[in-house]
């Protein structure tokens, strides 16, 4: 979203409502609050609303915003009105800027715009009179003018076909109403997706009040506070995901005075982005659409709450910011359960996406419960239209009331970060696993269950399957007779990023499509291989069950006649072989190491010998990229300079020192006093471009300089051996 610049004359707006002789028309929603508007009373142009450069695509080249063509509006003013004329070309007011890509209004969760308007033409026997009153798309490129793919003017449309650009709410000297489609690689319009005309209203010469309403899944249109239309169809959803550049004009013969201009929106207070979140502030308990009702009676705060009996639903479309972390908290009261459930909608056509599911249970006095869930990614900084949704799948009355939806949470995720996966409504409760064990891990689980997972989903974390890079074993599963009805999908997350869509996840597919699988589902035994790359540390696999006769749900989201079951698998990272001092040199050892240049930089230091001639420094790690170097800096002991020092990082990450490339650095030289080498270090590391991503081990090993090189490893006389992590990632 572009800049917004804050209205800076809140009591000049406060002034203009106690000054408006005219009310607005009864269209406005009830519960809505104005939040802006220009009564045009100052006998001059308000430029803390208004804009006048018009980037006109009429009175010259094509895009002339391109050329820095900026038409200015011939404007006359009365105590109470604006007059625009068009006088052959475009005079306009705007809200938006695209020179500067500056907002004067940012309506960008939509909103209701009404204003009254009485039209006209400056010739009265001239021709070709043209007054509009639109919103459009903000630029200051052409991107959200052209449909997604299509270039043209050095830029590249992101707009999904069929979400308009642009709202003429009325345009001529008629009521005609337009949402625009696309524009061509010639910047011509094309494709308007509707247009009407409302007739029966006498529009030249006379005060005339036109208002629109706009919204996440909603265009409606009025004239003089009647419903003329509304485009609401869910599967074709018009509205944009941004702010709307908001504008007043008239062209070649066309004049246009204007008493007033007002902004209307739902109101959002303490950080609550849902819009009538307590059902208080009309009747009608719009936004939100279903089959509920208004209770006055039961509710836990206010003055009203939502009354949902069995099989009833209420849902809201809203607009959020993209990729988002919010939480989702709510009061029920009642007997049964609520299905909670926020979707992620696809533009235009409405599908979800991304789904978040939770079933909360009433009680006999109102108890909370939250949700967590997550938005997806957007162009820049567009908004998301999530869709929320709170079903009654009892067979009692439950009153729903103090909805809050805030920023914040886990993103829908579970403890360790993964999507949640639940079995819908639609239950298969005899579908599931009764016998999971593994063989030929390092650790094997031997788990047995006879209860259908609660809403279609478990996490057995009691124990884990110990793996190690490179290995393989043996998965078993028995399953309940009516698995065979379904398909089986197994992943594992194996390079630990909280997903399970990586290449190489997706471990093992059973059972083919509309048919009995009882020969591949019911009784598994399946050889599992884990990747050499396979990030050390705990991660997860799901095993999911899917209706045969349904597509790929793939591993996540709340789906109908799904089992969803998570097992915690540890992959073991390399066992590095031991190293000690035997007869110790007690006065030989690291007094302080430290790094630069690293992406992130360590400091030990120590002012005792290691027991036994070995430590394993933790608490800290050198943070490298693939491909860069860092310094190495080692301040030791004053005996160390009988010593040689080598330094060893095991940069595949296969737990030895003794890959080609890995001894990284050697100090010192035999049968001599080493202080000038030895002492005080600081010396360069390359870091391979072929690292394996991960965690490692450096290691750091003084030998006595009359005595031979013994290795990284082993029990050694008169050596002492510090290990520190390394941890590479890639550039």
């Amino acid at each position: 979203m572009t800049a917004c610049q804050k209205n800076i004359l809140q009591p000049k707006l406060d002034l203009e409502l106690t000054t408006a002789g005219i009310p607005s028309s009864g269209a406005v929603p009830q519960g809505m609050e104005l939040f802006w508007q220009d009564e045009f009373n100052a006998g001059q142009l308000d430029r803390t609303k208004w804009f006048t450069d018009y980037y006109s695509t009429c009175d010259g080249p094509v895009w002339n915003v391109v050329l820095n063509s900026r038409p200015q509006p011939i404007m006359n003013f009365t105590d109470s009105s604006i007059i625009l004329l068009g006088d052959g070309r475009i005079s306009s007011i705007q809200t938006y800027d695209w020179g500067s890509d500056q907002n004067k209004l940012d309506n960008s969760h939509g909103g209701y715009f009404e204003v009254r308007v009485k039209r006209g033409k400056i010739d009265p026997n001239g021709q070709n009179p043209n007054t509009a009153f639109w919103l459009d798309a903000p630029g200051p490129d052409a991107k959200r003018y052209m449909e997604t793919g299509n270039t043209a003017f050095g830029a590249t449309g992101i707009r999904p076909r069929g979400q308009l650009f642009e709202i003429d709410v009325f345009e001529l000297l008629n009521a005609q109403f337009v949402m625009h489609g696309n524009v061509s690689s010639t910047g011509s319009f094309q494709g308007n997706l509707v247009t009407h005309v409302a007739n029966g209203y006498t529009h030249i010469d006379n005060w005339v009040t036109h208002g629109v309403l706009w919204g996440p899944g909603i265009v409606s249109h009025y004239i003089n506070g009647n419903h003329i239309k509304t485009y609401s169809n869910k599967s074709n959803i018009y509205p944009p995901n941004h702010f709307m550049n908001v504008l007043l004009g008239a062209y070649h013969n066309g004049k246009m005075e204007v008493d007033y201009i007002r902004g209307y929106r739902w109101p959002l207070t303490g950080g609550n982005e849902l819009p009538n979140p307590g059902f208080d502030i009309n009747t009608n308990m719009l936004p939100w659409e279903g089959t509920a009702t208004l209770s006055t009676t039961t509710k836990y705060s206010g003055t009203a709450a939502a009354r949902l009996a069995a099989g009833q639903y209420i849902t809201q479309y809203v607009y959020l910011d993209n990729n988002t972390n919010y939480q989702l908290k709510y009061w029920l009261q009642g007997v049964g359960d609520m299905v909670v459930r926020a979707e992620n909608i696809t533009p235009v056509v409405g599908t979800a996406t991304s789904t978040f599911t939770k079933a909360s249970t009433a009680g006999s006095t109102f108890v909370n419960d939250v949700m967590d869930l997550k938005t997806e990614p957007m162009y820049g900084t567009d908004l998301k239209i999530v869709k929320l949704t709170f079903t009654n799948i009892g067979s009692s009355v439950i009153t729903l009331d103090n909805i809050a939806l805030t920023k914040g949470g886990n993103g829908g995720m579970n403890s360790t970060g993964y999507c949640s996966a639940s079995g819908g409504t639609a239950v298969t409760s005899d579908r599931y696993i009764s016998s999971l064990s593994t063989i030929n891990a390092i650790r094997n689980i031997s788990y047995t269950n006879n209860v259908k997972p609660v809403n279609g989903y478990n996490y057995y974390s009691a124990d884990s399957i110990i793996v190690s890079p490179g290995g393989s074993f043996t998965l078993k599963m028995n399953n309940t007779p009516d698995t065979k009805w379904s398909r089986v999908k197994v992943y594992v997350d194996w390079n630990g990023n909280g997903d399970f869509v990586s290449a190489g996840e997706d471990v093992l597919a059973l059972g083919n499509a509309s048919q009995d699988n009882s020969s591949t589902v019911l009784n598994v035994s399946s050889n599992i291989t884990v990747p050499a790359t396979a990030k050390v540390g705990k991660t997860r696999m799901r095993v999911r069950f899917y209706d045969a006769w349904n597509s790929d749900p793939g591993p996540c989201g709340d789906v109908n006649y799904t089992t969803t079951q998570d097992f915690v698998i540890s992959v073991k990272g390399a066992e590095y072989c031991t190293a000690s001092g035997g007869i110790n040199a007690a006065d030989r050892y690291i007094t302080s190491l430290s790094t630069t240049n690293a992406v992130r930089n360590i400091a030990y230091i120590n002012n005792v010998q290691p027991a036994n001639g070995y430590n394993y420094y933790s608490a800290d790690s050198i943070v490298v990229s693939k491909g860069t170097s860092f310094t190495l800096k080692m301040n030791n002991t004053s005996n160390t300079k009988w010593s040689r020092i080598k330094v060893y990082v095991d940069w595949n990450g296969n737990g030895d020192f003794i890959s080609v490339g890995e001894t990284v650095l050697s100090l010192g030289n035999a049968s001599q006093d080493n202080s000038a080498t030895v002492l005080n270090i600081s010396s360069n590391i390359t870091v391979p471009s072929t690292a394996k991503t991960g965690k490692t081990r450096m290691r750091v090993r003084f030998y006595d300089a009359w005595n031979v090189d013994p290795g990284p490893c082993g029990q050694v006389d008169r050596t002492t051996t510090q290990d520190f992590i390394i941890s590479v990632r890639n550039p």
